[in-house]
């Protein structure tokens, strides 16, 4: 190879070289301008998250943006909440009442309520949401309506404002040390003593209001004639006797299935024969197996009176409430295990007054071992209610009356009212308290002791009869009229209530 040649070889391998470490020097700037771009994304992601991180973890959207729109009308997450929770603690109380312990089979405090069902088609958290939103809208309308019409708040409606948040706070002391804290325990975290006495006025402000409209009303006989025409199937009350012939298979005395309900099927059709009250009894207690016809010695022991159309049973409800129904017809129905076997007697059209009373209730104890009422709790109640009777007599006055019941009465559902119970109707009793307030012969001022109870529970009633209330039937027909009335009102403005949810609505519940 001549000198010139390796000169230029020398000259190419130097550029080359140089290339190299120029697109070297290239990329690694590139990889650095990347990894920077990287870092400073990481940075700006991260910066985000904690912005958002610190927006959730405030109060933002849950008192300080709207959740939920009607209209003009906004209503926060924490709005909301305290019309949801307040629905739902007034359902589960109401409840508890009633069932006690069992409770917890209808709606139970410890479970989801996004895992309970309320009807086959709807859980409790949709009901109680759903509902939520309704009352949310129904105070918008309310309160624009009142507002325009210049209603103000009558002294009952600011006395139940007052009472309320007052035994809010008194629950709050008791129960979690401060108010504050039971708002935040009972609604949500950032419910505030002002966002809740907010809602309070708001919310009795529109029921005082729309009652007010409501009593505004009237109708004639005639109308509510009329109208409880269209409804007596729902609200007649039936009288009528039922006995159920057992159809199931018994393995000791070599009765399979099939065997037992043709036996059944046989007594239930000799039964359908008896067509008065006597008869039909006197049948049952000769078809009762030999080791239930003790309970049916009493003649009355199949007798169902003043039953409402809700607590019959779907499997024959249909057929006793019939207006084609007459006294002595009879039917028998089938179920699973068995045979129901029904005399029809009467039905009930509510063209009865209502009766109002006061009970004074002093509950019987029970042993402490066996669970169960003894002579000696029950002698210890009754010797309780007829000292209470004599202190009574001393100033025989319902003031009187009233006065005992609230220092007394281990009823204490309706609160301090004097044990007053107002429009009671027939079927709402029980039998023996019924039979006295509902008697012919009642007048203002009549007084009587009754005890009510089972071998576990019981109760001795001093009562006080106060006089009539409302005629039943019209009652039922006013109220159907009014709520129609209602509606028709709420539908005429729903249009300018139309909801909407903004992003803030996921914080609510």
């Amino acid at each position: 190879m001549s000198a010139s040649q390796e000169k230029r070889k020398r000259m190419q391998q130097r550029a080359e070289g140089i290339e190299t470490k120029k697109v070297k020097e290239q990329k690694t700037l590139a990889k650095r301008l990347k990894r920077k771009k990287i870092v400073n994304a990481a940075i700006i992601v991260i910066c985000i998250a904690v912005v958002v991180l610190i927006v959730i973890s405030s109060s933002l959207f849950y008192t300080g943006v709207p959740a939920v729109k009607f209209g003009n009308w906004k209503f926060t997450a924490a709005e909301f909440n305290y019309q949801y929770k307040t629905l739902y603690l007034s359902t589960y109380n109401s409840i508890y009442q009633t069932y006690g312990d069992y409770a917890y089979l209808l709606l139970d405090p410890n479970e989801p309520l996004s895992k309970q069902q309320y009807t086959e088609d709807q859980t409790w958290e949709e009901y109680f949401e759903e509902t939520a939103l309704e009352r949310l809208k129904e105070m918008a309308m309310l309160t624009d309506a009142a507002n325009a019409e210049g209603y103000v708040l009558s002294d009952e409606g600011k006395a139940e404002y007052e009472s309320t948040v007052a035994e809010a706070k008194a629950a709050g002391v008791s129960y979690f040390g401060s108010f504050e804290t039971y708002l935040t325990n009972m609604f949500s975290r950032y419910m505030t003593p002002e966002i809740f006495e907010d809602m309070v006025i708001k919310e009795v402000t529109a029921k005082y209001y729309g009652q007010t409209q409501l009593e505004r009303l009237s109708y004639s006989e005639e109308e509510k004639n009329a109208r409880y025409e269209q409804l007596h199937r729902e609200n007649d009350l039936i009288t009528y006797y039922s006995y159920y012939v057992e159809g199931k298979a018994d393995e000791e005395s070599g009765i399979d299935a099939e065997t037992a309900k043709e036996n059944a099927l046989a007594i239930a059709n000799v039964l359908t024969g008896a067509k008065t009250e006597d008869v039909f009894a006197d049948m049952v207690y000769n078809y009762a197996p030999e080791d239930k016809k003790p309970q049916y010695e009493d003649k009355d022991s199949c007798r169902k009176e003043n039953v409402t159309p809700s607590g019959l049973s779907s499997l024959y409800k249909e057929w006793l409430c019939s207006d084609d129904r007459t006294y002595g017809d009879t039917s028998l129905f089938e179920d699973d295990n068995g045979f129901y076997v029904l005399l029809w007697i009467e039905r009930n059209n509510n063209a009865y007054s209502l009766r109002n009373f006061r009970d004074i209730v002093i509950a019987v104890g029970t042993d402490q071992e066996t669970g169960e009422i003894t002579e000696a709790t029950k002698a210890a109640a009754k010797e309780t209610v007829e000292g209470l009777y004599e202190t009574w007599l001393e100033n025989p006055t319902e003031d009187n009356f009233a006065k005992l019941a609230d220092e007394n009465s281990a009823d204490t559902s309706q609160g301090a009212n004097g044990g007053l119970k107002q429009n009671i109707r027939m079927g709402y009793l029980d039998g023996r308290l019924e039979d006295w307030l509902f008697d012919e012969a009642r007048v203002p001022g009549d007084t009587e002791t009754v005890y009510v109870g089972s071998k576990t529970s019981g109760s001795y009633h001093l009562l006080y009869y106060v006089g009539e209330g409302e005629r039943y039937d019209w009652l039922i027909a006013e109220n159907s009229l009014k709520e129609e009335w209602y509606n028709n009102w709420k539908a005429e403005r729903e249009a300018d209530y139309e909801m909407k949810t903004t992003f803030a609505y996921n914080f609510t519940k």
